[in-house]
């Protein structure tokens, strides 16, 4: 019998949260590797902060999952956490208090200011408007090389402080242990959407 290492979430709001976790190291990934092309053009600024505001989200709601959600069946976590949107105060409030305490004194500070960053800066000409009327503002923060990569450690402290939650939950399959894994009832929002491919 072969054995195969595999992450098995068996409760769904580990495997909601597992999801988002990764989402959030996307994230942060995708910056490291964009911050030395795109520091210098403002509009680009703009999409490297989003990936930090997304990862940020994305951990977030990550937490919520794994600590607010348990024994809730797979659709309700993600209905759940879909109802936070894109509102960071929210999601803090709710999960804060599950976050150790100095990766969050270190998290917190950031919190007003990336609620007051909407996601719409993602567009260009929305960026542009933004930057016109808050120049100070953005220069304090998007606009300040110190202020992005500071925003990423903290970021990355809440990520790495989760992954450790989130590693217990990894185990050893067999091959038996794996057909089942596979043969178990999913969850998919696109099932009810007629599942076509966009």
């Amino acid at each position: 019998m072969s054995i195969v290492v595999i992450s098995l979430m068996t409760n769904p709001n580990i495997e909601v949260a597992n999801d988002f976790f990764h989402d959030a190291e996307d994230f942060l990934n995708r910056y490291s590797l964009t911050v030395e092309h795109f520091y210098a053009i403002k509009s680009k600024r703009m999409k490297l902060f989003l990936d930090l505001r997304m990862g940020a989200e994305c951990i977030l709601k990550a937490y919520a999952a794994y600590f607010l959600m348990k024994d809730s069946p797979s659709g309700d976590v993600i209905s759940r956490v879909k109802s936070y949107r894109h509102k960071i105060p929210q999601m803090v409030n709710d999960v804060k208090s599950f976050i150790p305490v100095e990766d969050w004194q270190r998290f917190e500070p950031y919190v007003e200011q990336l609620s007051a960053l909407p996601v719409s800066l993602r567009y260009r000409l929305d960026g542009a408007d933004f930057r016109q009327l808050n120049e100070n503002f953005y220069y304090a923060t998007v606009g300040s090389d110190l202020w992005l990569d500071s925003l990423q450690d903290a970021i990355r402290k809440l990520t790495k402080a989760l992954d450790t939650h989130l590693i217990s939950h990894s185990r050893i399959l067999s091959g038996a242990d794996l057909w089942e894994e596979f043969k178990r009832p999913q969850h998919n929002k696109y099932s009810k959407k007629g599942g076509r491919d966009v």
